[in-house]
């Protein structure tokens, strides 16, 4: 379409850092059902123009997903090629397993990937341990919901019980806006 050629120039021209901010369309899931049994799943179609063959983290699982039965399940979203170099969702499942919450989980494997990256990237994690506690993390310090246009501060999740509809949209400040 005119708009994609156009969008596919200024790219050319000026990086990504001429596309829109929230062009980001990655969705992760975590399940945990009356059984206890947990999943993780995520599908994305990845950054806009990317290379031909270009695998990102979300297949990858310990990367941009990760579940284990005995512990929990994490997901990630954002920069796949800085997120693959750390595995944050095996990373918060060892936590996890050594007695971590999801939150503390979630914020030490973003400032673990802060620490030890030398440029700044976008990162979202979400986690959930088998008893449904849950917790997420990101660098992300904004978020417009395309839907309504709705500003959110912090990286944007949601979550539903079968007791709660409809589902609850819900932010986790910036690790950024940690005091």
């Amino acid at each position: 379409s005119p708009n994609t050629k156009k969008a596919y120039e200024d790219y050319k021209d000026n990086g990504l850092s001429q596309l829109n901010d929230y062009s980001h369309d990655t969705l992760s899931i975590l399940c945990l059902d009356n059984n206890g049994e947990i999943a993780a799943g995520v599908s994305t179609a990845g950054p806009p123009f990317k290379p031909d063959g270009r695998v990102g983290d979300s297949p990858l699982p310990g990367c941009g997903y990760y579940a284990d039965s005995k512990v929990g399940a994490a997901a990630a979203t954002g920069n796949g090629e800085c997120i693959m170099k750390f595995c944050p969702s095996f990373h918060i499942m060892e936590l996890l397993r050594n007695g971590h919450t999801p939150q503390d989980a979630c914020e030490v494997v973003v400032k673990s990937m802060l620490n030890r990256n030398t440029e700044w990237f976008e990162v979202g994690l979400i986690a959930m341990d088998i008893k449904g506690n849950v917790g997420a993390c990101g660098t992300v310090q904004q978020w417009r919901d395309v839907r309504s246009d709705k500003i959110y501060d912090g990286f944007p999740y949601a979550m539903w019980k079968k007791d709660k509809t409809p589902p609850t949209v819900l932010t986790q400040l910036s690790i950024m806006d940690y005091s």
